[in-house]
Order: structure tokens, then sequence, then C-alpha cells
């Protein structure tokens, strides 16, 4: 056999570069669809811990305070309107609850809902806090 030959057989045909490129494609599919679940389990968690964190301080605000943030005559027992809510928690005039972010404002909610997302209910001195959620 001599040098000429060889080099002719030494190549891959079409179908093998084909049959490689459709691997390799199959696998990046099986890889972002894994990625973009975790992604969506981690603003979960975000969420989750946010909402527990606001919760945290409007539990303090309340002992510090004796009345519900966003409730100026204390005498309501609930609030659902979250903007005065974390209004009072980020500037009360004494003590700050929730520090604002980079962004300037108090916990933006990781689903892309704006910094409106979390809702607070109060009823009975327990307070529910959750996110909005996906759009």
């Amino acid at each position: 056999m001599n040098r000429l030959s060889c080099a002719r057989n030494a190549g891959f045909t079409l179908l093998e570069l084909l049959t490689v490129i459709a691997i390799i494609g199959i696998f990046m599919g099986l890889l972002f669809s894994a990625l973009s679940g975790a992604k969506m389990t981690a603003k979960k968690k975000q969420a989750e811990v946010e909402a527990e964190s606001i919760a945290m301080a409007v539990r303090a605000y309340y002992l510090d305070f004796h009345k519900w943030p966003g409730d100026p005559d204390g005498d309501r027992t609930w609030s659902n309107d979250n903007h005065f809510v974390i209004s009072d928690l980020v500037s009360n005039g004494r003590k700050v609850y929730i520090e604002r972010t980079a962004l300037g404002s108090p916990y933006c909610d990781p689903f892309g809902s704006g910094t409106n997302a979390y809702r607070i209910l109060i009823t009975n001195n327990t307070i529910y806090v959750w996110s909005m959620g996906v759009n």
C-alpha cells in the first residue's frame, strides 16, 4: 500500500460527521432543558427566602411599634396594600427593616413581576407573604 491510498482513507465520511453533529445536538438539548429547570427552581427558592424575610421584618416592626406596617392608626388587623407595608419596612423614621437593593427598590420579584409582586396578608396576628409567581 502506498502513501497516497493511506492518506485518502484517513478522513471522516459525511455520514459520520452528521451522526456526531446530531448526537451533540441531542446532548445540548438535554443540557438546556435541565438548566432551565434548575433556573426555575432557583427562582422559586429565592421567592421563598424573600417572602420569609418580609414576614420576619413585619413581625419585628410589630414588636417595635405595636401596630402593623402600613397601618398609620393601628386599628386594622390586616393589610394587603403591600406597597405601603414595604415602604414602612424600608423607611419609617426609626429603623430600617428591609434594605433597598441596588435597583433602589426592596425585593424585586425573581419572576420579573416588578417590585410590587409580593402580597402580604395579616389576619389574627398571623402573617402570610407570597409571591405572585410567573406571569
